[in-house]
């Protein structure tokens, strides 16, 4: 969840898809990615062989991911981000902000995406990344739109799975949207709503399994999190056996000054933490110095400690 992340700069770039029928709507538009981003040309490579798909969070949108998708496609990797969650005709709408419509179904948008790409790619999987709504529509994507089968890896970043309780505020977040929940939904968006820990949404969602054996997860989260809190919502329950990592950016990079929640995506040691989660061993559930690395050695004055 973000908010006014739609007040961070852009850059101003079109889409590399140009409207097409058989393109699905999510992957059309001034705020879709471009190239390297969304290639269905873009072959996949034996060290690389699932597309791997960015899932943003609350009135963001898809360029959240243009430093995470240039660090991956010029590891050979197949990358994608797309747009979802459009507000409702009718409803106020801000140009770039997504994520802001009904979850339920945002879902079945992400799933047909995700359809999408297997299909233009050719892949049997995809690899998921997932930024606070977006973790928790892995989840969901996963459990009811039958994920299981067809997510190879999975890594949410302060992902908001078991809602979020906003800092201590979300008893009385929730009691005003039950007194007025049209209002709610106008001023702060359905999807925020629902992320409510209380919400009926969560409730549905807590009482599906946390995580499913066919996939390898790799949480990440921050201490300094004021969105998704606490930080338990950003983790997952391993249920039969499933391999699930969990990863605090501040302790595990060494940080003296943690990312706060927006700023996660495109910050470099969570890049390299996602990369870590994406390549780790199966069973290798402790998170290294090295994968806190994101390409660049050199942040915010000090350098970055891990072997060569």
């Amino acid at each position: 969840m973000l908010p006014f992340s739609f007040l961070t700069p852009r850059p101003a770039s079109r889409a590399q898809l140009e409207p097409d029928a058989d393109i699905p709507a999510t992957l059309q538009g001034r705020f879709v990615l471009g190239a390297p981003a969304n290639n269905p040309q873009k072959e996949l490579s034996e060290e690389h062989p699932y597309p791997l798909v960015f899932i943003h969070g609350t009135t963001d949108n898809s360029f959240r991911w243009q430093k995470a998708t240039t660090y991956f496609a010029a590891r050979d990797y197949s990358v994608w981000a797309f747009n979802y969650g459009k507000p409702e005709v009718g409803r106020p709408a801000i140009p770039g902000v997504f994520a802001v419509n009904d979850i339920d179904e945002s879902a079945v948008e992400i799933a047909e995406t995700i359809d999408y790409i297997l299909d233009v790619t050719g892949a049997s999987k995809v690899n998921l990344v997932g930024h606070s709504q977006g973790g928790l529509h892995i989840k969901k994507y996963i459990a009811e739109h039958g994920g299981h089968e067809k997510v190879h890896r999975a890594v949410g970043i302060a992902a908001t799975y078991h809602g979020t309780t906003m800092t201590g505020m979300s008893s009385i977040l929730q009691n005003l949207v039950d007194r007025n929940p049209e209002f709610a939904d106008l001023v702060a968006g359905k999807a925020a709503v629902q992320q409510l820990n209380r919400s009926e949404l969560i409730r549905k969602l807590n009482e599906l399994p946390d995580t499913h054996p066919n996939v390898t997860y790799t949480n990440i989260y921050t201490s300094k999190d004021l969105t998704a809190t606490p930080n338990s919502t950003s983790q997952l329950e391993s249920v039969d056996g499933a391999d699930v990592a969990e990863a605090e950016v501040g302790e595990v990079c060494g940080l003296l000054l943690p990312p706060g929640h927006a700023s996660l995506p495109e910050n470099d040691h969570v890049i390299g933490l996602v990369e870590w989660g994406l390549t780790r061993d199966q069973g290798d559930c402790t998170p290294v110095h090295v994968g806190c690395n994101g390409g660049q050695r050199w942040k915010l004055g000090y350098r970055f400690f891990y072997d060569n």
